[in-house]
């Protein structure tokens, strides 16, 4: 089966499996025929599938509408159906709260860019568009399914003016992006390809950045301290270690979680401890 797909206005015939094609009508349909197709799928699916079941049971716990993040810095965004992308600790709001400071200390940034590199289905994108209305974001996402979630997502929070969406990010891209811009803003979420990215000898504008950056060191042993090393001269380097979820990291709710089904409700499906470096150029000035 065949998908007419577009991408940078240019339209192909995608080859797709049936689960595939059918998948993708369903993120087509308009709101609130996407919802309620969603709700009648998983129901479908949870006669034989035990994490169907769960899953279903979750979204039901967290009550209607099911689709709004309920807390955390970007409480009120809206989610959207079909997604790629794991949803329920963004739903929750527990996705990655060990940054919620550093998302405030952004928002109050005089930051005039914020560049997103491996942006996923758009959950910082997004959220930092609703919280900054006057902030210009910039998206790169190198895969072309996840890449039109992040499309629907802009779409259901209405900031499509403010987001700009690109595939793959490389130095010359970076440079680019970056150029004549006064305050910049970089997260960065690359899986290890951040040894390339994150070099103020290939990218000389990352010396005013301000960057908050995930690392995989288990992708790239040695990465941590070879980064580290790069921009301890030019910026304070905060570093901030992930932690096990808690009852009381959750929301109010319609009842008491499951065990299996808070461990659905809060995995990041991470294989190890994961640490981030906030960085911050001493040369800034002052808000």
């Amino acid at each position: 089966m065949y998908v007419l797909h577009r991408n940078d206005a240019v339209a192909v015939l995608v080859p797709m499996s049936t689960k595939q094609a059918i998948r993708h009508m369903l993120t087509r349909l308009p709101a609130p025929l996407d919802r309620w197709a969603e709700g009648s799928v998983m129901s479908f699916l949870a006669l034989g599938s035990p994490w169907h079941r769960a899953m279903r049971s979750l979204y039901a716990k967290i009550g209607s509408p099911r689709h709004l993040v309920r807390q955390g810095p970007f409480a009120g965004m809206r989610y959207v159906p079909f997604l790629h992308v794991s949803v329920p600790s963004k739903i929750y709001g527990t996705y990655e709260l060990e940054l919620r400071e550093v998302v405030d200390e952004i928002s109050r940034s005089n930051a005039d860019l914020l560049v997103n590199i491996g942006s996923a289905e758009g959950y910082y994108a997004v959220g930092f568009a609703r919280r900054r209305p006057d902030l210009k974001i910039v998206c790169f996402e190198m895969s072309d399914t996840v890449r039109n979630d992040l499309q629907r997502l802009i779409r259901a929070n209405a900031v499509e003016d403010r987001v700009q969406v690109k595939g793959r990010c490389d130095v010359d891209g970076l440079n680019h992006i970056l150029e004549g811009v006064s305050y910049p803003v970089i997260l960065c979420d690359v899986e290890g390809y951040e040894i390339e990215l994150m070099d103020q000898q290939r990218v000389p504008a990352l010396g005013r950045s301000t960057i908050l950056l995930e690392l995989h060191e288990h992708e790239r042993p040695g990465l941590t301290e070879t980064i580290r090393k790069r921009f301890e001269p030019t910026h304070s380097i905060r570093t901030i270690a992930s932690r096990p979820r808690r009852r009381e990291d959750l929301p109010p709710m319609r009842g008491a979680l499951t065990d299996e089904e808070f461990e659905h409700a809060t995995t990041e499906h991470r294989i190890a401890q994961q640490q981030w470096f906030y960085m911050l150029p001493r040369n800034a000035k002052p808000d």
